[in-house]
Formats: C-alpha cells, sequence, structure tokens
C-alpha cells in the first residue's frame, strides 16, 4: 500500500482509496514547523557584572525548555568588539537584528516562565515601553554598584 500527503492541517497520511488512516500521521511534518519557526539568537552581555551573569544563566535555562537556539557570549569577545557593540549592558541578536538593552531584555522574556511573558505581550505598548526604558535605564547605570562585578577582588589590608 502507497501513501501519499494529505494537504490539510492534520498532517495526516492518506492510502491510495484517499481515507486518512490514524495510525500514519506525519510526525515528521509537525516538527519541522516547529523548526522553522524557531530563530536564531545570540545573547551579548557585560561578563563582569553578577546581574547580567545571572541573567544570562536564567535566559539559557528559558531558551532550553522551550527549545531556543541561543550562542551566549561577552560584549568584551572578538565578534562584539567587531560588530561594534559598546557596554551596552545586553545585546540579542535575533536572526541577525540586534535588539539593544531594555529592548533585549522584552524580546528575551518570549521564552521566559509565564509571569515573564506578560512582558512579552506588553512590549508594543508605548506607556509599558517607556518605564521599561526608564527602569532598565537606572538599573543599568547602577549595575555594579548594587550587585557588584564578577572581577576577582584584590583583598586590602584591614586596618
Amino acid at each position: 500500500m502507497s501513501f501519499k500527503y494529505a494537504r490539510n492541517s492534520e498532517s495526516k497520511k492518506v492510502n491510495e482509496e484517499g481515507k486518512n488512516t490514524i495510525e500514519n500521521v506525519d510526525h515528521y511534518s509537525i516538527i519541522k514547523r516547529r523548526i522553522e519557526v524557531m530563530e536564531q539568537w545570540t545573547l551579548y552581555y557585560d561578563g563582569g557584572c553578577n546581574l547580567c551573569h545571572t541573567s544570562q544563566l536564567k535566559l539559557e535555562k528559558w531558551a532550553a525548555s522551550a527549545g531556543q537556539p541561543l550562542h551566549v557570549d561577552i560584549l568584551q569577545s572578538d565578534k562584539g568588539i567587531a560588530k561594534g557593540y559598546g557596554l551596552e549592558g545586553l545585546v540579542l541578536e535575533i536572526n541577525g537584528q540586534p535588539h539593544f538593552g531594555y529592548d533585549g531584555f522584552l524580546e528575551s522574556m518570549k521564552v521566559s516562565p509565564w509571569w515573564g511573558r506578560g512582558f512579552y505581550a506588553l512590549r508594543k505598548l508605548p506607556p509599558f515601553r517607556w518605564v521599561i526604558k526608564i527602569g532598565y535605564g537606572i538599573v543599568a547605570k547602577f549595575r555594579h554598584k548594587w550587585f557588584g562585578t564578577r572581577a576577582c577582588q584584590i583583598p586590602t589590608a584591614k586596618s
């Protein structure tokens, strides 16, 4: 018995008489559709900041659980410098398109748990973007003071 592919949304196979066969569902096309939807993400972050490092670890975990391909690098890497990225704090490239700072943060919420996807859903609303932009700017400015750095600190003699 030979099979041909049906042109319906269920991606079932049909036999020669044109009848759907329940036991012959085309799982390959379902997997292929999911792979086509996934975009290539590259995250560049400040490797010396504790907050940035912790956020990068969380994003890697969320992306892995969502099946999202993610490559991570620091802003000070050769690739980051070659692309002209300064120390913006966060750059998320989606299919080569960079999203800087708060915009990259909002785009990364696509793969977050349920509570973060609300941020992603509201990312296009101007009042919401404005509040996130201000908040992100304040945290980015004081992140080293508030959360510390990952660089090894030279111990000083106690006086």
